[in-house]
């Protein structure tokens, strides 16, 4: 039996992972489960268990069929004992892990590393809330054993960095879109021994809604995709800020999800140094966000981790000049697969802010892309996963 571990509350993508598991499944009995107690999109084959030590353990132990894998969509601190009674009752059983990136963006040793200058200097001022500064000063001057004991004396599903980190020599296969991914993981953690399958959950088809229709690119710029802290908009407003009146017009801000406060400090700048920009505040449906993106024509993205694929896919699908930091994993894995992306250190200045992408590099993108997500190739990824 396979067992599909979320622990997601939302749970938009838990219900993709059973459509396409029933739809690619060849393996016979299988399992969902998410370790959270309430999520806001229900789907009814999905159990659900409160993230409690007792709860997973409890799970684990009426299981009576043989488990022989478990695929964790997101592997995280509240997955952690999940994983070990699993291992704990069926030693034999594998284990995989589809990357959702923040999992290790987060973590405490890698966070900062993301950040640009400002952002840097913001989170470490007042990005953090009280409590997040409390817990890190507490695990800093506690000992594991003793953070990891009072977790299990209130029964809560949490370990500490140290504990969840040494985990990760359990988990035999690595589930991501981006090879850049797994070398990332590699250079920061001790995971040689994983596999690396390359996953996605969505194909073209079903993640635009129009694909088959014909469109010439926009002329906004739009500038990051979320309000974000990682985001680090604030470097290229200021690199921005220089340019002519006609290019400064046509800046768009998509702030609509992410940390409140720094959406505050970014509308602020950027208001005070243009004197015309239009802000996304407010949350769109998902029609009407991607006949927004058919306004763009250019996108710059100034985030160091794999973030906002669903926007890179459809913006590159709809022609839209891209410009990623060379310092990203997405920038070397898309120019290592062919697409037509620019970078925001060496190309980021108003000739090519005023040069859309021609027919051919559209159509090469797009022939990338297809390679990529097709259903097709959807197939073989979640058989695989499977």
């Amino acid at each position: 039996m396979t067992i599909h571990v979320f622990a997601d509350s939302l749970g938009l993508y838990p219900s993709y992972v059973v459509q396409n598991v029933d739809k690619y499944n060849t393996t016979g009995l299988v399992r969902f489960v998410n370790l959270v107690d309430q999520v806001k999109i229900q789907t009814d084959r999905i159990e659900l268990i409160t993230g409690s030590i007792s709860s997973q353990q409890q799970y684990v132990s009426r299981l009576t069929v043989e488990v022989t894998r478990v695929v964790f969509h997101a592997y995280q601190p509240m997955s952690y004992y999940f994983l070990s009674f699993i291992r704990r009752k069926y030693p034999a059983a594998k284990m995989c892990w589809v990357f959702w990136s923040f999992e290790i963006y987060n973590r405490p040793s890698v966070y900062l590393d993301i950040l640009g200058k400002f952002s840097k200097q913001y989170y470490l001022s007042k990005g953090r809330s009280r409590l997040v500064k409390i817990k890190q000063w507490l695990y800093r001057i506690l000992p594991d054993v003793l953070i990891n004991a009072g977790f299990r004396i209130m029964n809560k599903a949490l370990v500490t960095e140290r504990k969840f980190i040494q985990s990760f020599a359990a988990i035999h296969e690595f589930y991501s879109l981006l090879d850049n991914d797994y070398v990332y993981l590699r250079t920061h953690f001790d995971v040689s021994h994983m596999k690396h399958e390359k996953f996605a959950y969505l194909s073209l088809e079903k993640m635009i809604p129009d694909l088959e229709n014909e469109m010439s690119p926009g002329n906004l710029i739009m500038v990051g995709h979320s309000a974000a802290i990682e985001g680090n908009q604030y470097e290229i407003l200021t690199m921005l800020s220089p340019l002519s009146v006609s290019v400064k017009r046509r800046i768009w801000l998509p702030l609509a999800y992410g940390n409140e406060d720094y959406r505050k400090v970014i509308r602020l700048y950027a208001k005070s140094i243009f004197s015309q920009v239009e802000i996304l505040e407010d949350k769109l449906t998902p029609a009407d966000y991607y006949q927004k993106l058919k306004q763009v024509g250019y996108c710059i993205l100034n985030i160091k981790v794999q973030q906002g694929i669903g926007n890179i896919t459809a913006l590159l699908w709809y022609g839209v000049k891209l410009f990623l930091s060379k310092e990203s994993g997405m920038y070397i894995d898309f120019k290592q697969s062919g697409f037509m992306i620019y970078s925001i250190e060496d190309d980021l200045n108003e000739e090519e802010l005023n040069l859309k992408l021609t027919e051919d590099q559209i159509q090469t993108n797009r022939r990338i892309l297809k390679s990529l997500l097709s259903d097709q190739k959807l197939s073989v990824y979640w058989r695989k996963l499977n």
